[in-house]
């Protein structure tokens, strides 16, 4: 490929040099190292662990989470994957969005030890603490950190346990944040079908597990006994004649060290009479 390249650009009149040779091949490389990643994803994600045991446990997690949290499992999907694109996983995500519903909750418990800390760095925490759920409880935050300095919003996000990705992500104001869950969530939404579909499919695999297990159970029940046996027997074996194989041992030692040569070459023809 570089060589017809070579030859048409001669051929129209340009400049052609070794250099342009190498950055011509570099960028066809480029090309194909990029086309094979973009291969191993599509593959990948076609896969059947991707499409079955993958995203059981992916929207199983996320249906849980949200019944607990009170959220709906797209947002919680469609805010990972924004916060994603600033570098951490969803669920990170979900980690960070955990933290600031307790917090949330603690504040019905009259627990506001945070709300000073984050004053003094210039957060308002009305709006984060009468939001209707966490992921609005978020937007908030957004809504906050737009504003801030860089060292304010270092300190907030302390306070309020947030990584650096959830700086850059917040930092982006309501509005930018808003627009990029938005756009996350129409390129992959995330159903109530989902997660009620991986619920089950991952309550019939432990059911399967549990059950292949019984089977495995009734086998050991009886083998160990068994085996216990042999085990006991070369126990006590070794008791009895512990004293004759020490001094066996100490023998072979002794004849080892003044015969290395002899020891080596017949440990060489025992290991070529087992093969």
């Amino acid at each position: 490929m570089p060589n017809v390249i070579t030859s048409f650009l001669v051929g129209v009149g340009f400049d052609y040099d070794e250099g342009s040779a190498k950055q011509i091949g570099s960028g066809i490389d480029s090309v194909k190292s990029k086309a094979l990643q973009l291969g191993a994803v599509v593959a990948g994600a076609f896969g059947i662990k991707a499409l079955t045991g993958d995203f059981a446990n992916a929207n199983d997690t996320l249906g849980k989470f949200s019944d607990t949290f009170g959220v709906t499992a797209d947002d919680v999907s469609s805010f990972g994957r924004a916060l994603a694109i600033e570098g951490v996983s969803v669920e990170s995500f979900i980690s960070q969005l955990e933290g600031l519903e307790r917090l949330r909750a603690g504040t019905k418990q009259g627990e506001f030890g945070f709300v000073a800390a984050a004053q003094l760095a210039g957060v308002d925490t009305a709006g984060f603490i009468e939001s209707t759920n966490a992921t609005e409880a978020y937007l908030e935050l957004a809504e906050q950190f737009q504003g801030l300095s860089g060292q304010q919003r270092l300190n907030a996000a302390a306070t309020f346990g947030l990584d650096d990705a959830s700086i850059r992500l917040l930092s982006r104001g309501r509005e930018g944040v808003s627009l990029l869950v938005e756009q996350q969530r129409q390129m992959r939404p995330v159903t109530e079908a989902m997660t009620k579909s991986s619920a089950e499919f991952n309550d019939q695999m432990l059911n399967l597990t549990t059950n292949v297990g019984g089977f495995a159970d009734r086998i050991s029940e009886r083998l160990l006994p068994e085996i216990n046996n042999v085990i006991d027997g070369m126990n006590k074996w070794i008791g009895v004649n512990r004293e004759l194989g020490n001094s066996g041992i100490d023998k072979f030692l002794d004849f080892a060290i003044d015969n290395p040569n002899a020891v080596a070459a017949g440990t060489g023809l025992a290991t070529a009479a087992t093969l």
